[in-house]
């Protein structure tokens, strides 16, 4: 044998026998056995009762009550909707959605007070709205009578907007600040 084939014959056997190694070392190798929790290995119906407990109330700091709880999150609308933007104005943050079932839109604050309704026009199944920055415009897709055919409707200034100077759809101007 020369002297390559030889080299290469031994770094075979060490590549076989590292490898042999390296399955046994991992993949068939046993470890102490785990003992499973006394009781099985779920908890049982009985065993999972709770104890009743009080609430636990923030402490007072120097005679001080804390503060309520806010959620951070709120429900402003108990139906469907269908898409909503959210702006400032002087009452403060409000929030304009449209509704699924009737597509009117609404406008209620973000604290979840004075809800009103903005607009008249039914327009049934409304399944996505999609609004621009400003709170003044929005696409709506929705499904007209025949039940298969999807309609886009667009609602502009004349109904969405804050009336301006010349009292027209055309000097409305933007409803949220920026």
């Amino acid at each position: 044998m020369s002297r390559k084939t030889a080299l290469i014959l031994i770094a075979s056997v060490i590549a076989l026998l590292a490898a042999g190694f390296l399955i046994f070392y991992f993949f068939l190798r046993r470890g102490e056995p785990v003992e499973p929790p006394p009781g099985g290995e779920f908890p049982s119906g009985e065993e999972a009762a709770f104890e009743e407990k009080e609430p636990a109330l923030l402490p007072e700091i120097d005679g001080v009550a804390p503060l309520a709880f806010h959620p951070i999150l709120r429900r402003l609308s108990t139906v469907p909707t269908a898409g909503a933007v959210a702006g400032t104005r002087d009452q403060g943050t409000l929030v304009r959605y449209i509704e699924r079932a009737s597509g009117n839109v609404f406008e209620i604050l973000a604290t979840g007070e004075g809800e009103r309704r903005l607009t008249n026009t039914t327009i049934p199944k409304v399944y996505e709205a999609l609004w621009n920055k400003a709170g003044n415009a929005v696409l709506l897709r929705y499904l007209k009578d025949d039940g298969e055919t999807i309609g886009l409707s667009e609602w502009r200034r004349h109904l969405l907007c804050e009336r301006g100077g010349r009292g027209d759809a055309g000097g409305a101007r933007p409803f949220f600040r920026r």
